[in-house]
């Protein structure tokens, strides 16, 4: 997958399951971090699973909200 790209704009590949060769694989679980988005993937044929990750340059979650929130008097210690 491209390195480096917009977050935001992330989307899963589409892969063939590398151990059977004849199956779609389907995203089953999306984890993230700030940086990083990691797709995993599971054969509906044989049941393989593989990982694939994207990393990125910006944030993928920014708020406006959190900068607003945290000028607030109640939050200043």
């Amino acid at each position: 997958m491209l390195a480096n790209v917009s977050l935001r704009d992330a989307r899963p590949a589409v892969m063939v399951c590398p151990a059977c060769a004849r199956h779609l694989m389907e995203v089953t679980d999306v984890q993230w971090a700030m940086t990083r988005l990691e797709f995993n993937y599971t054969c509906s044929g044989c049941g393989a699973e593989a990982n694939r990750a994207i990393e990125g340059d910006t944030p993928v979650f920014t708020s406006r909200a959190s900068a607003l929130l945290r000028d607030l008097p109640i939050f200043g210690v």
